[in-house]
This record gives C-alpha cells, sequence and structure tokens, in this order.
C-alpha cells in the first residue's frame, strides 16, 4: 500500500488517527491504531473488544515482531508471535507461543529457530 501526505491523493479510503467501529449500542467493539499502552514508540494494530469494553484479541506490529494475543478477564492467556532477527532485544529470534494462567502468569510457551527449541514453564 502506498504512503498517502496529501489527502487529494486519498480516493475510497479513510484516513483516521485512530479509528474504531461501533456497535448498534454504541459501544466501541473494533480499534484499529497505536496499540502500544504504556510502550514507547508507535505499535500499529487493530483490537476486538468485548461488550464491556475490554480488548480480547488484539493483533499488533511491535518493536520486536508481530503479535496476536487473546485475553481473558483482563489477562492475557495465550499469545503468538514472531521476535525479529536482527533486533537487538530478541534473546531467541523466530515463532512463540505463551500460554498464561488466567491471572496473566506463563505456564507454558515455546520458542523456536532455525537452531534452537525452548521450550518454557511446564505442562
Amino acid at each position: 500500500m502506498e504512503n498517502f501526505t496529501e489527502l487529494e491523493d486519498v480516493a475510497d479510503l479513510v484516513v483516521a488517527r485512530p479509528f474504531a467501529v461501533v456497535d448498534p449500542l454504541g459501544r466501541v467493539r473494533v480499534v484499529m491504531g497505536d496499540l502500544k499502552g504504556n510502550a514507547e514508540g508507535y505499535f500499529p494494530g487493530v483490537a476486538l473488544l468485548d461488550e464491556g469494553g475490554h480488548e480480547r484479541v488484539s493483533l499488533v506490529l511491535t518493536d520486536i515482531g508481530p503479535l496476536l494475543s487473546f485475553a481473558a478477564e483482563g489477562n492475557v492467556v495465550l499469545e503468538l508471535g514472531v521476535a525479529d532477527r536482527g533486533n537487538p532485544e530478541v534473546r531467541l529470534p523466530g515463532p512463540f507461543v505463551l500460554l498464561c494462567e488466567p491471572g496473566g502468569e506463563v505456564r507454558w510457551g515455546v520458542r523456536v529457530d532455525g537452531n534452537d527449541t525452548e521450550l518454557i514453564g511446564d505442562v
């Protein structure tokens, strides 16, 4: 997709910062935009919210790579992502899966790269 710097270049495209979709009752259910939370930088993403406004699913491009998160009762319970190679903050690059307790603590996970697999926690 092209970068649009002037509005006259935009046709049939909605440009917003951020963008929200509301349900028939006026509740925000989808947010597209910066999902960085308290982190530094700009993390573009999409979040799906439940009827109470709590984030349940998010897809975000973080500073270390893409991340898909699922939450229950306000805590992340499942994360799938890819830690990008070449990022100095990444200890073990490659894909990963994390399963968490309902309180958010990691219970089990796996990270894989071309040379190594690391299991995190126990089943």
